[in-house]
C-alpha cells in the first residue's frame, strides 16, 4: 500500500473535522496512518490493484487505470491492451476498454498472442467480486465468473473471510495451456480450475457447471501491429581451464557462473535478429523466474556470449512511453537544479516552517534559482512516465547512466519549503496542492526501472505526505477540504513498480555482465573464460 492510498483513505474519511489541539491533530494523523497501513496488509492476500502487466513473451502489455467510485469524479476501471514490436519499438493499441471492475483487479494475465485477457479479484474484496473475468481481443467482456460458479462446498473451508473480502487465490500458480486453449489456475489446496476460453466454459474444477454469463460489452479497438518475437539463442558449453594468474575469487565466480551456459548447445545460433528475447524464460534460476514472470511478466532473456543480448534496448522496451515530454522535464529539471550553497541547520529550519529561516536572504535566493526547475520537476508528474531510456557508451548495462537523481531530492526540499512560504501566509489550500504534487512527482520517479529510482522516489513522495501532515495537524489547516484533498492524492498516485519486477531489472544488469565474463573460442567451437584484466572481470568486481 503507497503512502498516497494511506493518506487518501485516511484524509478522505476525516471530512473538514479534526481534533481540537494541534498536537491531537497531528497524533489523530499518524495513527490513522499506522491503522491504515494495517488495515491494508491483513484485508486482502494481495492488496494492491494491478497497473500493468505483460504478456509472458512480453509482446503485450496490458495498462490498468482504476476506477473512482466518487460522486463528484466517478471514473470506471479502463484496461488498454498495447502491441509492441521488439526491434523497432513502435507500440500501438490493440484495444482500449472498460472493465468491470470498481476499482482495480489484483491480477491480471495476457495470453502471448493477444487474444485473450483475464482478470482476477476485485480490489479490497477478493473473489467476493470479479473472481474470474474474460475479455475478447478487443477487449469486450466475453464472460465473468462467481465464485460459486468455479468452487464446491467442499472448497470453502479453504477460502478465507476477512471482512467483506473473499480471499481464494494466496498461494495459486496461474497459466495458458495454449495447446487446450486453457486459463488454469491450481489452488493451494489442489484444486484445478480450467477455463477453455474459445467458449467461455469452466471445463473442470467446477462445482456446479453454472456461470455467470454476463453479456459482451463494447469497446473501441485499435489495429493491432505486426509484432515480432524471435527464437532462443542457444549458448555454448563453458569450459574452464585454469589459470594461476587468475585470483581464486575470480576463478570461483566463473566456477558459479559457468551453470548459466551448461546444457546448452554446443554450436550458437545467432541471436542477433530478435536479440534472444523468445526463450527469455530460460534463465540460471528457471524456477525463480518463472514465479517471478508469474507475477509481474518481466521475463529476462538468457546471456549469450557468443552473440550477446542487448540489455539496454530490451529495458528500453519497459521505459518506452508514447509521449515522451515527462521525461524531457525530468531531464531539464535535474540540470537546472542548484543546490543549497548553506548551512544544513537552515535547510532544516526552513523545512520546519520557521519564520525566521523562510525569510532567510539565502533561502530566499535558493528558492529563485530553482524556480524553473521545480516548476519542470512537479509539471512532469502529468504525464506519462515508465523510467529514463537508458544510453550506454560502452553497451553495457553496468555503464548506463541516469540523470542525477539527488537533484530531484534536492527540488522535493525547494517545493516544501516553497510550501511552507505559503502556509506562513495562510495560502493553506496552495501549500496542500503543491504537497500532493510533490506526492505525485515521487511516486512517478518510482515508476523508473533501477531500485535506487524507486527508492528516491519514495522518498520523495515521503517529503510530500510529511509535510501534507503537518499542514493537517496545524491550526489553519482547519480550513482545507479534506474530501476534495483525499480525491486529489488518490488521484496523484502513479502506483511504483512491483519490488519483484524491480529485481528482475537487477537481475539482468548480473545476467549483462555473466554474458561478458566469456568469448567465443575458434579452437575448439566453444566458449571459455575472459582474461581477469577484462573490463568485464572488472564489472563484476563491483557488483
Amino acid at each position: 500500500m503507497t503512502i498516497g492510498t494511506i493518506l487518501a483513505r485516511r484524509i478522505g474519511c476525516a471530512g473538514v473535522v479534526a481534533p481540537a489541539s494541534r498536537r491531537g491533530r497531528r497524533a489523530a494523523a499518524l495513527v490513522a496512518v499506522a491503522l491504515a497501513s494495517l488495515g491494508g496488509a491483513i484485508s486482502v492476500g494481495r492488496d494492491r490493484p494491478v497497473r500493468s502487466v505483460r504478456s509472458e513473451n512480453g509482446r503485450f502489455e496490458l495498462r490498468i487505470r482504476p476506477g473512482q467510485a466518487s460522486s463528484s469524479a466517478a471514473m470506471p476501471c479502463r484496461g488498454v491492451l498495447i502491441e509492441r514490436d521488439s526491434k523497432s519499438r513502435r507500440r500501438e493499441t490493440r484495444w482500449e476498454a472498460d472493465l468491470v471492475n470498481e476499482l482495480a483487479p489484483t491480477r491480471a494475465f495476457v495470453r502471448d498472442d493477444g487474444r485473450y485477457v483475464v482478470t482476477l479479484d476485485e480490489y479490497r474484496f477478493g473473489g467476493a467480486r470479479h473472481a474470474v473475468v474474460v475479455y475478447d481481443d478487443a477487449g469486450r467482456l466475453a464472460r465473468e465468473f462467481t465464485l460459486d460458479d468455479l468452487l464446491g462446498a467442499e472448497d470453502m473451508p479453504n477460502v478465507r473471510v476477512d471482512g467483506a473480502a473473499r480471499i481464494w487465490l494466496d498461494g495459486a500458480k496461474f497459466s495458458f495451456d495454449d495447446q487446450r486453449g486453457h486459463f488454469v489456475i491450481v489452488l493451494a489446496w489442489g484444486r484445478e480450475i480450467r477455463i477453455e476460453l474459445d467458449s467461455q466454459r469452466v471445463v473442470s474444477g467446477t462445482a456446479s457447471g453454472r456461470a455467470n454469463a454476463t453479456a459482451r460489452g463494447s469497446a473501441a479497438s485499435g489495429d493491432a501491429s505486426e509484432a515480432r518475437r524471435g527464437q532462443g539463442s542457444p549458448s555454448a558449453t563453458a569450459e574452464m581451464e585454469p589459470n594461476a594468474d587468475r585470483p581464486p575469487e575470480f576463478e570461483l565466480m566463473l566456477e558459479a557462473l559457468a551453470e548459466l551456459f551448461e546444457g546448452a548447445s554446443e554450436t550458437s545460433t545467432s541471436a542477433g535478429e530478435e536479440m534472444g528475447w523468445g526463450d527469455a524464460a530460460t534463465d540460471l534460476h528457471e524456477d525463480a523466474n518463472g514465479s517471478v514472470i508469474e507475477r509481474v511478466g518481466v521475463a529476462i532473456p538468457r546471456p549469450d556470449p557468443v552473440d550477446p543480448v542487448d540489455y539496454i534496448a530490451w529495458i528500453n522496451t519497459y521505459t518506452a512511453a508514447d509521449d515522451p515530454t515527462a521525461e524531457m522535464l525530468l531531464r531539464i529539471a535535474s540540470d537546472a537544479t542548484v543546490p543549497a550553497d548553506f548551512d544544513s541547520e537552515l535547510l532544516t529550519a526552513a523545512l520546519k516552517g520557521d519564520a525566521d529561516a523562510l525569510e532567510d536572504s539565502l533561502v530566499q535566493q535558493w528558492l529563485a534559482d530553482n524556480r524553473s526547475a521545480a516548476a519542470a520537476f512537479l509539471a512532469a508528474a502529468a504525464f506519462e512516465f515508465n523510467g529514463y531510456e537508458l544510453h550506454s557508451e560502452d553497451g553495457t548495462l553496468v555503464g548506463a547512466l541516469l540523470p542525477t537523481l539527488s537533484n530531484l531530492r534536492e527540488l522535493a526540499r525547494v517545493t516544501v519549503v516553497n510550501g511552507k512560504l505559503l502556509e506562513l501566509e495562510g495560502r493553506w489550500d496552495e501549500a496542500a496542492e503543491q504537497y500532493v504534487d510533490l506526492m505525485a512527482a515521487g511516486s512517478q520517479t518510482g515508476r523508473g526501472v533501477t531500485l535506487i529510482e524507486s527508492l528516491v522516489g519514495t522518498a520523495i513522495e515521503s517529503f510530500g505526505a510529511n509535510a501534507l501532515l503537518d499542514a493537517y495537524a496545524a491550526d489553519a489547516g482547519l480550513t482545507l477540504d479534506y474530501t476534495t484533498l483525499a480525491e486529489r492524492i488518490a488521484a496523484a498516485d502513479r502506483g511504483q513498480r512491483d519490488i519483484f519486477e524491480l529485481m528482475q531489472f537487477e537481475r539482468a544488469m548480473v545476467n549483462d555482465v555473466a554474458q561478458r565474463l566469456y568469448e567465443p573460442d575458434s579452437a575448439n567451437g566453444g566458449i571459455r573464460p575472459v582474461a581477469p584484466d577484462a573490463p568485464a572481470a572488472g564489472d563484476l568486481m563491483s557488483l
